[in-house]
């Protein structure tokens, strides 16, 4: 990993985070924030605050929203992470048109899995989206391949950001 300054003001980048309900993309997302002093921008939060739908159109009109508050973010030199499912190519392609370095991470558990911890997050009332759902989005996200994959299944939340902070740049702040 490359060493860089944080008063560098031309180096700043975003990370994007994909993959299906339930593979621990808000929770890592959470983590790279912390690590980076960065900005966590969670897409279906974004989504509900606007109350908007997981249509295609309404996907496309979140990510207005969502590249605005990232460029702002950006411009102050502040490292973004963009967490979402990103089932839709272009949906994504709008995201990575942002003039800035990126990083796009895919990650995956099997459905098991994911049916596993949507049922924890319901039992905990932190989560309402159904087993029918979180099997059509499963499906969806991995027909798109695209980003450095990552396997979420079997490992700690620990390791898995590790093995993603492997893959980008380490940050010291003076």
């Amino acid at each position: 990993m490359e060493e860089l300054s944080g008063n560098e003001m031309d180096y700043v980048f975003y990370i994007i985070l994909r993959g299906p309900a339930g593979v621990g993309k808000s929770t890592i997302s959470g983590k790279l924030a912390q690590f980076y002093n960065g900005h966590h921008i969670d897409v279906d939060k974004i989504k509900k605050k606007l109350r908007l739908s997981h249509s295609k159109e309404d996907k496309f009109e979140v990510n207005k929203t969502v590249i605005q508050k990232a460029r702002y973010y950006l411009n102050q030199r502040t490292v973004v992470i963009i967490d979402e499912v990103f089932y839709f190519k272009l949906q994504l392609l709008q995201i990575e048109q942002l003039p800035y370095k990126s990083y796009l991470f895919s990650l995956n558990a099997p459905l098991e899995t994911c049916l596993k911890r949507n049922l924890k997050r319901r039992q905990e009332g932190l989560a309402t989206t159904t087993d029918e759902t979180i099997k059509l989005v499963h499906s969806l996200v991995f027909k798109l391949k695209k980003g450095i994959e990552i396997n979420t299944h079997d490992v700690s939340i620990k390791e898995a950001l590790n093995e993603i902070l492997s893959y980008l740049p380490k940050i010291s702040y003076d």
